[in-house]
């Protein structure tokens, strides 16, 4: 079954042609601007007319906008999902690069740590208890930051991959 705003069965093609030069005009539509576009002087508005009350245009154009309508609204909606998944997948990047880099300096905390600690044991002078417990805190706040920053990276990644999913399957 065709669309209301398509041709219908008994329609001449002149008829036809006078409609679809009026419903493509949009709201701005009327019977005079038909004529014009048509290239039709005024008087022309009387055939027009009669097809538009024979064949039910002003029924026929009110689907027709709203059926534009809906192709806009999920366009939009679909370019609103696509670009909030770009944002989470660029944000997800940004954490992942952060989150490497926090556990890169949570390990070499550690890694001086490890040093400061053996050098300690043959020089006890050379670093307050203190000083290592700061270092040793700030290490394991690195590592544990890094590592809770990877998982919110990952889990942005199914989410962005969620929103991919949704957007194509309602193209």
């Amino acid at each position: 079954m065709a669309d209301i705003w398509e041709r219908l069965p008994d329609e001449p093609i002149k008829a036809w042609t006078a409609f679809v030069t009026y419903r493509d005009m949009g709201l701005s539509r009327t019977y005079v601007r038909t004529c014009e576009a048509l290239n039709r002087p005024a008087s022309y508005r009387k055939p027009i007319e009669k097809w538009a009350s024979r064949f039910n245009w002003q029924e026929r154009v009110r689907a027709y906008d709203a059926h534009i309508d809906r192709l806009n609204r999920n366009f939009h909606e679909s370019e609103k999902r696509s670009e909030y998944a770009r944002k989470v997948e660029a944000y997800r990047d940004e954490m992942e690069k952060l989150s490497a880099a926090m556990v890169a300096m949570g390990a070499r905390a550690i890694a001086i740590l490890q040093r400061e600690l053996a050098s300690r044991l043959q020089h006890p002078e050379r670093l307050k208890p203190s000083e290592l417990a700061g270092l040793m805190r700030a290490s394991i706040w690195a590592v544990d930051v890094g590592s809770k920053l990877q998982a919110e990276a990952l889990g942005l990644d199914n989410l962005a991959h969620l929103l991919t999913e949704t957007t194509n399957q309602r193209n």
